[in-house]
């Protein structure tokens, strides 16, 4: 292996989560956990915002909504996803995707968003920024395997079309 920094270890899976302004309603979204903790966990301790797992259309670049069900589009996790073509609706803020979103589901009132960078043999999900260019926060940088990091992509990918094709 080329660079060996990778000490980190993502998880990816879709789960159901609240949808705060329709209670007891769950959406699907994308829960992130690092090493062990949930993404927001680790948010919540770096600067005291709430956030929730990314619901799962918004993990789908350029996906579009049809008859109830997220069509086509692109994980904006997965390596070399271009995000020059991405629209004002897409998870996408100053290069960096979203990994966090609100309660309510938008990324105007909260979320994070974190650039994701590759070499041959890691990846790294750096400069946490609030969304909508509200600043930094102190998380990460967290540098994966990128062997592992992508199995965990193709695994999602699996698991976010299914719940599409429901």
């Amino acid at each position: 292996m080329g660079d060996n920094a990778a000490v980190d270890r993502v998880e990816l899976a879709v789960v159901d989560v609240p949808i705060a302004s329709l209670e007891p309603e769950t959406t699907p979204a994308v829960s992130v956990h690092v090493n062990g903790r949930p993404l927001e966990a680790i948010w919540a301790d770096a600067c005291g915002d709430e956030a929730t797992p990314i619901w799962v259309g918004d993990t789908l670049l350029g996906s579009k909504f049809v008859d109830g069900a997220h069509v086509g589009g692109e994980l904006i996790w997965r390596v070399g996803v271009d995000l020059r073509n991405a629209g004002w609706f897409d998870a996408v803020d100053g290069g960096r995707v979203g990994v966090l979103t609100c309660a309510c589901g938008g990324f105007a009132c909260g979320g994070a968003a974190a650039r994701v960078e590759a070499t041959r043999d890691t990846v790294t999900w750096s400069e946490f920024h609030r969304m909508n260019g509200r600043g930094p926060v102190p998380v990460g940088p967290f540098t994966f395997d990128r062997r592992e990091y992508e199995r965990e992509i193709d695994a999602l990918e699996r698991a976010v079309r299914a719940v599409r094709d429901v």
